[in-house]
């Protein structure tokens, strides 16, 4: 980010170096519902690497500590010629 970016941001400007950004574990899971329906569920963790976790962006407006997850509906078809 710019000088000018980080003004007007409001945040410190902040440079990382190159490397891991971060690493964590997700989990999948599939259950059948009907023949051709599954009902989906996932959920992930993921830590920052220390270098980006040392941002401005993250000490003031976020975390280290990132968490993701979801749910869905699987409808599987098969298309004939």
């Amino acid at each position: 980010m710019t000088s000018e970016q980080a003004t007007a941001s409001g945040l410190s400007q902040y440079r990382p170096g190159s490397g891991i950004v971060s690493y964590g574990l997700s989990v999948f899971a599939l259950m059948p519902l009907v023949l051709d329906l599954a009902a989906t569920l996932f959920f992930s963790y993921d830590r920052l690497a220390p270098d980006l976790a040392k941002s401005s962006l993250i000490k003031q407006k976020g975390s280290a500590n990132q968490y993701g997850g979801g749910i869905g509906l699987n409808y599987t078809f098969i298309l004939i010629n």
